[in-house]
């Protein structure tokens, strides 16, 4: 496949210009390492006016190109947050979604943005909900301390599950 060198405007206005200065066409194809056809193609255009039009154009180019890439990341953002959305829909509760944010959100979009897809604030996220302890294990350790050590009161059955590796507040015994 062939490519093709593209020059800029200014370029071209550079070469174009040291023409008339009196350097020839050849020197100028030589210094540039350009056709001699194509020098004088640009020296006929700018004659004619029509290198402002080739400006003109080359800037509302830049712009639409600037405009479709902007568009491009627009595009994929919202493919990346209709995906995170689908995974989560079928969460019904507060505790999986924070959970589904937690392990799933993709790195193109925040915590901020993953609440709100999920319908939770953010707040919600988090705070942590207070899990009901299960103190079966503690009724057990303090029932058989009891009955081996009848006199024991609240501190010294705390000294006792102290010894065994529980470590629990002065009021729950």
């Amino acid at each position: 496949m062939v490519t093709y060198r593209t020059h800029s405007i200014e370029f071209k206005r550079q070469v174009v210009q040291e023409f008339p200065s009196g350097e020839t066409l050849h020197g100028l194809a030589r210094r540039y390492e350009l056709a001699r056809n194509l020098i004088r193609i640009w020296v006929q255009k700018y004659e004619s006016g029509s290198f402002d039009e080739d400006v003109a154009a080359a800037d509302t180019m830049q712009t639409y190109e600037a405009r479709i890439a902007a568009l491009e990341r627009l595009v994929g953002r919202q493919a990346l947050e209709i995906e995170f959305q689908k995974g989560g829909s079928e969460k019904r509760t507060t505790s999986e979604k924070r959970d589904y944010i937690r392990d799933h959100r993709p790195r193109g979009v925040s915590i901020a943005e993953g609440c709100r897809l999920m319908g939770i604030a953010r707040s919600t996220y988090y705070d942590q909900p207070e899990t009901a302890v299960d103190d079966t294990a503690l009724v057990e350790s303090m029932g058989e301390i009891s009955d081996s050590f009848e006199a024991y009161g609240s501190r010294r059955m705390q000294a006792a599950l102290r010894q065994r590796g529980i470590v629990v507040n002065h009021k729950k015994v």
